[in-house]
């Protein structure tokens, strides 16, 4: 079991990896924008006027400036803030994790010598992990929220 726990240590790192990428794929780019529009128009033409249906297709791309390239940069940095706090957050539960686990291993080998109130303090222990193991679970399905929505809320 703690294998298990020392390993997801390693995905808070992974984590801050993916965070990066996803700013980059975010932040960094273009924004290409593409309108479809239609209609009826009335055209003349030398031969007389008609009215007709219409399409248009609209691709516009817009060309930035420092400004827009510093808002830009702004917002990458509020994403990947946002994001390490998460994973200070993941981090923390899992070294919590593997505290209280290894308290459980102490307490249950005490268990059978203190009797009673070493065994509810093996259950609490208990109860610790189990909060524990949830904030974990919690903390990854923020990230990969986070992840997702390119930071918005």
């Amino acid at each position: 079991m703690l294998l298990a726990v020392s390993a997801s240590s390693c995905l808070a790192q992974d984590y801050w990896v993916r965070l990066n990428q996803a700013a980059d794929q975010c932040f960094t780019g273009r924004d290409v924008k593409v309108t479809v529009g239609g209609g009826v128009e009335q055209r003349s033409f030398d031969s007389g006027s008609r009215t007709a249906p219409y399409a248009e297709l609209r691709i516009s791309v817009p060309l930035y400036s420092s400004g827009e390239r510093r808002k830009q940069a702004r917002e990458r940095a509020t994403f990947l803030e946002h994001g390490a706090d998460l994973v200070r957050e993941l981090d923390k539960a899992e070294g919590r994790l593997r505290i209280k686990m290894e308290e459980a291993r102490v307490l249950k080998a005490a268990m059978m010598q203190e009797g009673l109130k070493a065994i509810r303090s093996y259950f609490e222990i208990r109860q610790q992990i189990a909060d524990t193991r949830a904030d974990i679970r919690a903390c990854r399905k923020k990230l990969e929220g986070w992840f997702s929505s390119c930071g918005r809320k």
